[in-house]
């Protein structure tokens, strides 16, 4: 204590010492510390740099302006989809249950006015396949989609019965907002499921309404009849087709003495069949050959028939293209 009273100056200049070299080291511990924050950025922009400049392109100004040409001529192409979409689309028709119901009764009786002027037989209970919709309304949820069927499958009988089959009839399938319930709200995005770029994301890109046609009419007529339904905007695919002949076995071949009294009834000679007939001679001539006419002869060859035909056909709608995604 005495050396303290009597060195003043010392102690004070040790003391002086002690603080600036406590301030000094939490300095240098600060600044330290400060470096490592600035030696970990730098070691981050320089990964990001590499990472970057290791991408093909690279974000250079003329990579750049390349990318947005690209955009540009992507979003043309876009607009030109959506116009070739709408070609096959249709416009739809906005309708509420009542209004679809009306509608739905104003076609039907179109379509059975039609095909009795034109003698096509239809079923006493035909209502375009919307049977269940003749005294009942409809959910209002389902009506757009009941609305673009019934426009469809109207347009398709008329251009049955434009084509001259002898009947036709429709059997349609539900489609899921017609009896299923509601669709869930879908879930708030959370951490673990996040939310999804774009609205139509996961969407798929075509649906389908499907349909069954029975159709029954000579072979010309179902030739044009799927021939029309091909043409026919909203797009129809026929997914399946089977078609039975009302004649089971082909024609029966004929012998010579057939082919002859075939010639002589038309009011040929004779000499040109009976030349021929050895190469179609099926069995020895019956002992009192029936005449057969011409006409049964070439109907054979032509194949001009009666057949039956039954037909899975769907209802192709298209979803809206993806828009471009902005960087």
């Amino acid at each position: 204590m005495n050396w303290l009273r009597a060195n003043p100056f010392l102690v004070g200049l040790i003391a002086i010492v002690v603080v600036g070299a406590g301030v000094l080291t939490w300095l240098i511990v600060g600044e330290s510390g400060r470096l490592a924050e600035v030696d970990e950025r730098w070691m981050q922009q320089e990964s990001e740099f590499k990472r970057l400049a290791a991408l093909q392109p690279f974000p250079e100004p003329a990579n750049i302006g390349r990318l947005d040409e690209q955009r540009k001529s992507y979003e043309a192409s876009l607009r030109a989809l959506r116009g070739q979409f709408a070609a096959y689309e249709g416009a739809d028709e906005r309708l509420d249950p009542s209004g679809f119901q009306d509608r739905l009764r104003r076609e039907v009786d179109n379509v059975k006015a039609r095909a009795r002027q034109a003698g096509v037989r239809l079923d006493d209970k035909f209502y375009l396949g919307f049977e269940p919709y003749q005294n009942a309304l409809p959910r209002e949820s389902a009506v757009p989609l009941l609305a673009r069927e019934l426009g469809t499958l109207q347009r398709a009988s008329l251009a049955l019965i434009e084509a001259g089959v002898e009947s036709f009839a429709i059997q349609r399938a539900p489609t899921p907002e017609e009896a299923g319930p509601a669709a869930p709200a879908p879930a708030a995005p959370t951490a673990s499921t996040p939310a999804r770029k774009t609205a139509v994301a996961g969407a798929d890109l075509v649906s389908r309404l499907p349909f069954n046609l029975a159709i029954a009419g000579g072979e010309g007529a179902m030739r044009r009849a799927i021939a029309k339904l091909m043409e026919q905007r909203p797009l129809l695919v026929i997914r399946a087709l089977r078609v039975r002949n009302e004649k089971e076995k082909g024609p029966a071949r004929l012998t010579a003495e057939q082919l002859r009294k075939a010639a002589d009834a038309a009011g040929g000679t004779g000499e040109a069949a009976a030349a021929s007939a050895p190469a179609v001679v099926a069995a020895p001539p019956p002992a009192a050959p029936a005449v057969v006419p011409v006409d049964t002869v070439l109907r054979s060859v032509v194949g001009a028939e009666r057949v039956e035909a039954l037909l899975r056909v769907e209802l192709v709608k298209f979803s809206a293209p993806l828009e471009p995604t902005r960087p």
